[in-house]
């Protein structure tokens, strides 16, 4: 019987070491040249977004696509959000993925768009979506950009 275990576990250590070995072989790291293929990859796909340090990308402003506007605060917007907030405005942020941003859908048809509309006079809401970010990135936008507008 141990004779039996001892032969299992060795194995066990063996098959755990062929799988690190080749694991490593396989991938060696990230280089320069396989960033840029990256960052020209995401641009193909999206050219209103661009690589960002903190949260690997994200929206290029003042730029934009068909129906598609980003404005110079790197928010889906047509327009510009004042910066410190008006006193006595209230304002939301939403940060989320593509369904927040509003990928398939024009300018204003957007939910947070649609929600700015309901909120005026005295209010407004800020669009901080972007497509394909998961809940961390979402996370650090809100503390990067959102939370500096005093929402």
């Amino acid at each position: 019987m141990l004779v039996f275990l001892g032969t299992v576990a060795a194995l066990a250590l063996a098959e755990t070491g062929a799988r690190l070995w080749l694991l490593s072989r396989l991938s060696p790291g990230l280089d320069a040249t396989d960033l840029a293929r990256a960052q020209a990859a995401a641009a193909a796909f999206n050219p209103w977004d661009r690589y960002d340090p903190d949260l690997g990308w994200c929206p290029i402003p003042s730029a934009g696509g068909p129906g598609i506007t980003i404005n110079a605060q790197a928010f889906r917007a047509r327009r510009e959000f004042k910066n410190p907030k008006p006193a006595g405005l209230r304002r939301v942020a939403i940060v989320g993925d593509s369904f927040t941003f509003g990928l398939e859908v024009a300018d204003g048809e957007e939910f947070p768009a649609r929600l700015d509309r309901l909120l005026s006079p005295g209010g407004e809401s800020v669009n901080l979506g972007v497509e394909g970010y998961v809940i961390d990135q979402m996370l650090l936008r809100f503390e990067r950009d959102a939370l500096p507008m005093k929402p």
